[in-house]
């Protein structure tokens, strides 16, 4: 059940006397900063092992996060400034 107060919602779990604060809902879009390399093959509309070569090659930048791999909107950016 979720409850709201002012202007601070929580979640409280039936039978029991626990609240958990819930983040004020918003319209705010957020913006992204790495994509993943499937994201990044469908939006530049090539495959995903092109996607691979390039970072292989260095031509595109990314990050390691753990086991993932994430490109930077700014690799993305200085990849495409570069190709023109």
């Amino acid at each position: 059940m979720i409850t709201l107060t002012g202007s601070n919602p929580t979640t409280r779990r039936q039978g029991s006397n626990m609240t958990t604060p819930q983040p004020p809902a918003s319209n705010a879009v957020v913006e992204r900063l790495a994509y993943s390399p499937d994201e990044v093959a469908e939006a530049l509309g090539i495959s995903r092992e092109l996607v691979n070569d390039l970072l292989r090659t260095g031509e595109l930048g990314s990050v390691k996060a753990g086991r993932r791999r994430l490109i930077g909107k700014h690799h993305l950016e200085a990849f495409l400034a570069r190709e023109q």
